[in-house]
């Protein structure tokens, strides 16, 4: 991959961030469900746990896509 590509996905993914990241964290964060440090750490665990299987089988996997599921499922946990 030539490496103008690496550094002009880099700069476009810095400016989504830091334009519209703040948007995406609190949406993500206490809209969907309130927040805790055990609920971080059951999100990040489910997340990571996923994303791992899913490497061991050679599956393609978005951790974004991963830690968005994690949410909502602790969301749904929680009631």
């Amino acid at each position: 991959m030539p490496i103008w590509v690496l550094a002009y996905c880099g700069a476009a993914i810095s400016i989504g961030l830091w334009f519209y990241g703040y948007h995406m964290m609190r949406q993500l964060g206490n809209r969907i469900t309130l927040h805790s440090p055990s609920r971080g750490f059951s999100m990040e665990l489910g997340s990571a746990v996923t994303v791992v299987m899913a490497t061991r089988l050679a599956l393609p996997v978005s951790t974004t896509q991963c830690i968005s599921g994690a949410t909502v499922g602790v969301g749904l946990c929680a009631g």
